[in-house]
């Protein structure tokens, strides 16, 4: 079977309803996307009630090949996003314990959240200071006259 190349060329912004429905079930929605469909008669009927829209290729069988390849590997890989994205569910809670969403935060009093800001800073002590001449004979004079 023949097959054929949709391409959304343009907006569907302020058409009717049901050129809008047609261009979703052409599996298209944005403009440059593309789709391959068997060329039957209702692809056709479709293509002409929105052929101010799209456009249309005819493809030979050797691109098909390589076009399907590569919408199955398009596939392959937002479904592995899709994978990583959702979250691990643990088929077993225990009663007692509630899920952390359910978990609100404590809230901390003034003084707890400056105790705690206290322990999680590093003390660093500085090496004292070395005396200049001056300060030295200001001391010692003072260490005299006591």
């Amino acid at each position: 079977m023949n097959k054929i190349k949709v391409t959304q060329v343009r907006s569907i912004i302020g058409r009717d309803e049901t050129q809008k429905r047609t261009i979703q079930a052409l599996g298209l929605g944005k403009i440059n996307r593309s789709r391959v469909h068997n060329d039957t008669p209702a692809i056709r009927g479709m293509i002409n009630k929105v052929r101010h829209l799209v456009m249309v290729e005819e493809i030979i069988p050797e691109t098909v090949k390589k076009e399907e390849k590569q919408q199955a590997v398009k596939a392959e890989v937002t479904e592995k996003a899709a994978e990583t994205k959702k979250p691990k569910v643990t088929k077993a809670v225990k009663e007692t314990e509630t899920p952390e969403e359910d978990k609100k935060p404590e809230k901390k009093t003034a003084k707890q959240e400056e105790t705690a800001i206290e322990e999680d800073k590093e003390v660093v002590k500085q090496p004292p200071k070395k005396k200049t001449t001056e300060e030295e004979t200001t001391e010692t004079d003072s260490n005299k006259e006591e």
